[in-house]
């Protein structure tokens, strides 16, 4: 698999954390169990951002997903279900601490989705935030 550089890293990481923080609306989740978990949800074209908050079972999580269009078409427009067959990768906090030390775990090679997952993410933002981009890509030069 391949490895991303630390730019790389950083701009996925600042990418990751602004999208959920930024473009996220509340959501809730059933989980295979039948247990449900309230979290935060971006979506981005086929680009699923899940923002787990910290609980009993661990510290903070994003995980992000590249999803066929079609998961979405549900019954009625709100019901779809995320595949962990699609999980590209997930941005894992450490510890509660500040400032907070990430983990980022790539679970597909990144050659395959990296262009476009960031591309996407870096174009939403703009929409969003014009200004918020520039930080983050000043970030990155760092």
């Amino acid at each position: 698999m391949t490895e991303l550089g630390l730019s790389e890293s950083k701009l996925l990481g600042g990418l990751t954390i602004a999208v959920a923080q930024r473009l996220g609306g509340d959501t809730m989740m059933v989980e295979e169990d039948q247990g449900m978990r309230n979290l935060r949800m971006a979506r981005v074209d086929d680009i699923v951002v899940l923002d787990y908050p910290a609980d009993v079972t661990g510290p903070r999580s994003i995980s992000v997903y590249r999803v066929d269009l079609q998961d979405f078409a549900a019954v009625d427009g709100r019901k779809f279900k995320i595949d962990p067959q699609r999980l590209l990768y997930s941005l894992q906090w450490q510890h509660s601490g500040t400032p907070p030390d990430l983990h980022l775990q790539l679970v597909r090679d990144p050659a395959t989705w990296f262009d476009i997952v960031g591309t996407r993410l870096l174009g939403a933002l703009t929409r969003h935030d014009p200004q918020l981009c520039a930080r983050i890509r000043s970030l990155a030069a760092n």
